[in-house]
């Protein structure tokens, strides 16, 4: 039935939401793709029930966005449906969970794509040049993301209090998976940062129309969202002429740079905030991809006779 089928779903909801403490994009994630397949199961029968899915209706309902939807798409409609089915079976609404068998769609392995150095260096001298009416801020936007290789929603969650000046760290609250951690900066990332907060924060403030302690804000005095920062990046690359930047193309460098100078793998996972180490280890690739071609260039033996 709709009404118990619908009851069912709030309370899964309400379990991410308050016990798991997703975030409330996910959330909302769980909430729309439970809905749709609320939807597809009581098309013929609207008294049918969701404790009475089989695999056969899942493997049905995920077939047909076989042709419409990427492989990481039909692996997180998956993923959502394993775990509310592991959610029912836990507090035995069900007695076997029927997405037990159903595998994930293999991922294509991509080597992320990263932001040098020696381009990091390029962009902050173009954003000189350019010498924009918020160059300060996308300065230490830029020196920060590459500096600290944090989230960009990270970053837009910056307050005053969390940048520690004298230590060269920022305070990272809740991040991924709900954990505090601290993030260290580099000196040239601290400098611009403290740059932007003495020279146009306080004029972006007066704009403002009510006073925020978020560190980044946007023309009219508000708080800096992560889509705003993407398009600053993207109005930054359009600008000087170059591949459009992303925030993770500077997380990705950030990455990639540590362990090209010999950083160790866990600690750049615990630099990056990331729960499991697997998450860190698609950086060994890229770091892999080029220390090889250092050694086709330099090793006496590889060269052409």
């Amino acid at each position: 039935m709709q009404n118990k089928n619908s009851k069912l779903i709030e309370k899964y909801i309400e379990y991410i939401t308050f016990q798991r403490k997703y975030s409330s994009i996910t959330v909302l994630q769980y909430t729309q793709e439970l809905h749709h397949f609320q939807i597809f199961v009581q098309k013929d029968d609207a008294d049918f029930l969701l404790t009475d899915v089989s695999r056969m209706q899942i493997q049905t309902y995920l077939f047909g966005f076989h042709k419409t939807h990427r492989k990481e798409s039909r692996a997180k409609k998956i993923s959502i449906l394993r775990q509310f089915f592991l959610y029912l079976l836990e507090h035995e609404y069900i007695t076997q969970n029927p997405t037990e068998y159903i595998e994930l769609p293999k991922k294509d392995k991509k080597l992320p794509q990263i932001v040098s150095h020696q381009e990091v260096d390029f962009i902050l001298d173009g954003i000189r040049k350019l010498k924009d009416q918020f160059m300060e801020r996308d300065l230490a936007i830029i020196a920060i993301l590459f500096g600290s290789g944090i989230r960009v929603s990270e970053l837009a969650n910056l307050k005053n209090s969390d940048i520690r000046v004298a230590e060269k760290v920022l305070f990272i609250h809740e991040g991924k998976g709900n954990k505090d951690r601290y993030a260290p900066v580099n000196i040239l990332a601290m400098g611009l940062v403290v740059a932007y907060c003495r020279e146009l924060r306080p004029f972006q403030l007066l704009k403002a129309k009510e006073p925020t302690d978020y560190v980044f804000l946007n023309r009219i005095g508000a708080p800096l969202t992560p889509r705003g920062i993407q398009d600053i990046l993207a109005r930054i690359s359009n600008k000087l002429g170059i591949a459009k930047l992303t925030p993770h193309m500077f997380r990705h460098g950030f990455a990639t740079s540590l362990l090209n100078n010999g950083a160790d793998l866990r600690s750049v996972q615990e630099l990056l905030g990331h729960v499991h180490v697997t998450s860190t280890q698609i950086y060994t690739h890229v770091s892999n991809k080029t220390m090889q071609s250092v050694y086709e260039k330099s090793h006496p033996l590889n060269k052409k006779p």
